[in-house]
């Protein structure tokens, strides 16, 4: 397992739009001429997770930081099932727009909202 973990006490993350898909386990390159060439990645299946996160407006420093130090590595995330599985920031990307809610609080505070996509097994 990896060495980081998703920053669950910075945010908390909605069921309503979380999404799960499978990514073909086959890589494919095409071929200037003749067949697709194609190799197997790994004998578990690739799954990219869409979801929305709240962020409290005193965690979304904390947050962003923990993001672009995790930009490229493997971190420990626990889906909404329970289960903890190896993911990484889809492409890398450590920018997650957090859009002020107006005008609602979580948990007495005021928040942002973002959406998330990660990648992993």
């Amino acid at each position: 397992m990896a060495d980081e973990s998703w920053p669950s006490s910075l945010c908390m993350i909605l069921r309503d739009g979380y999404t799960e898909t499978v990514e073909p386990n086959v890589r494919r390159t095409e071929m200037e001429d003749g067949a697709i060439a194609q190799a197997k990645r790994s004998g578990r299946d690739f799954l990219i997770r869409r979801f929305t996160v709240l962020v409290k407006d005193a965690d979304a420093a904390a947050f962003r930081a923990w993001l672009s130090r995790n930009s490229n590595v493997w971190f420990n995330f626990t889906d909404l099932d329970g289960m903890t599985r190896e993911a990484r920031l889809r492409g890398g990307n450590a920018t997650v727009q957090l859009v002020r809610e107006a005008g609602q609080l979580l948990e007495g505070a005021r928040f942002s909202r973002g959406e998330v996509e990660i990648e992993g097994y």
